[in-house]
């Protein structure tokens, strides 16, 4: 990619926006998502506290006040025959949705919630199961307690919805259709919930569908199943694969050249360097100032790192992230029967100024590999990200090991 292609993508598409300050920018981006609302939502006087809608399927577990959650099944308030472009990370990415698209539809989802044992059965309980497993949207008869309204809501790590109202009544309308690899590990309690997770994947149930089904307790063995926070399985899903094509790739020849690939989506800017040598990873963050992490005047930047025996500790700097990273490059290097080395630095700009959650870095890295620039060494690779990055080179080498050089693995370079 030209240093000119690379300057035009980092600033602001919008020119308007770049004039203004933080606060400003913030409410008129708010605006704009809610005129996607409204263009995607039902007239007004449709938005009652009982409808009848198509959830995609999705299903949210909260996590605060664990092993008691809040449960919910997010759908809109009307039934869609387009339900599913609703909750479609890969789609949105291969359609290049801005921030205020995605918003737009997700804040059309409102979640009917209930308040859940994870570790008991009820009839909520069955109907998540019964969604989490279907491969294909599902109507629903929903009454609520209240009448829902505009509202975005966020959690670190997962995708943005609508207004949470509580369950009065909650009906399926229909016999979900089932995939059946899903219907083989669910009736199999015997196996791990890692193993499942890992023959679904192998039988191209998307990762997606792997975390709704392992959210809603459908994974592993008998005595050990219950519902998992969406935030827990999103990770979770994304560190049992990733494990296991890594581990398959750890047994392949090593790449044979330096290469460099780079993508964006939203503000997100992925550079990634592989180069000659046994599997070893490092992901370095640099969270850009005005950026959804950073509304403070400098950037930070935060890493985690493992080595060819990997980690025993969960990456707290990077957290989901890591994992999701770590997918793309393991699922690469598997197609190309190589190993190799890998350093990928993210740069986070004031364009993402919303948090869309994990699928983002998943949608970006994995699409990233379609082309790529050679270079004589892993040092002239990484100089070239650190001459496109907006921060100095020495804050990049204090938070990173193999930039830094101190692994013996790469003092060749």
């Amino acid at each position: 990619m030209s240093d000119k292609k690379f300057k035009r993508e980092k600033k602001l598409s919008d020119d308007k926006l770049a004039r203004m300050n933080p606060k400003e920018r913030r409410k008129f981006l708010e605006a704009r998502v809610y005129k996607k609302h409204k263009e995607l939502s039902p007239s007004k006087n449709k938005v009652k506290s009982s409808f009848f809608g198509a959830t995609p399927p999705t299903i949210f577990v909260g996590r605060y006040g664990y092993p008691n959650v809040n449960a919910g099944i997010l759908s809109p308030v009307e039934k869609r025959s387009d339900a599913e472009k609703f909750d479609a990370p890969s789609r949105w990415y291969g359609e290049g949705k801005n921030i205020e698209d995605v918003l737009g539809f997700r804040s059309n989802l409102v979640n009917s919630r209930e308040k859940v044992s994870v570790k008991k059965t009820g009839k909520f309980n069955d109907y998540a199961k019964e969604i989490a497993m279907a491969k294909k949207p599902v109507d629903l008869e929903v009454d609520l307690k209240k009448k829902p309204k505009f509202q975005l809501n966020f959690s670190k790590g997962t995708t943005p919805f609508g207004p949470s109202e509580n369950i009065e009544q909650i009906e399926i309308a229909e016999n979900p259709s089932t995939a059946r690899a899903v219907e083989k590990t669910v009736e199999d309690d015997e196996w791990k919930a890692e193993d499942a997770a890992n023959y679904l994947y192998n039988k191209d149930i998307d990762t997606y569908g792997i975390q709704r089904i392992l959210s809603a307790g459908l994974l592993g063995k008998k005595e050990n199943r219950r519902m998992v926070p969406t935030r827990w399985s999103i990770t979770a899903v994304d560190d049992m694969v990733s494990k296991k094509v890594r581990d398959d790739v750890k047994d392949l020849q090593e790449i044979g050249e330096t290469r460099y690939f780079y993508n964006s989506y939203n503000g997100n800017h992925f550079h990634i360097i592989l180069t000659p040598g046994k599997w070893e990873y490092e992901l370095v963050e640099i969270k850009g100032s005005g950026s959804v992490w950073n509304p403070g005047s400098r950037p930070f930047v935060n890493s985690n790192y493992e080595n060819f025996d990997g980690r025993t500790s969960y990456a707290e700097e990077t957290a989901g992230a890591y994992y999701a990273t770590r997918l793309g490059l393991a699922e690469y290097m598997n197609n190309i029967n190589r190993q190799a080395k890998a350093l990928v630095i993210r740069e986070v700009t004031d364009r993402y100024w919303a948090p869309l959650g994990v699928w983002v870095i998943r949608e970006t890295v994995k699409n990233a590999f379609d082309e790529y620039e050679e270079f004589e060494s892993f040092k002239k690779a990484a100089d070239n990200i650190l001459d496109k990055t907006d921060v100095k080179k020495e804050l990049l080498e204090t938070n990173s090991k193999m930039l830094r050089g101190t692994q013996s693995s790469l003092e060749k370079f």
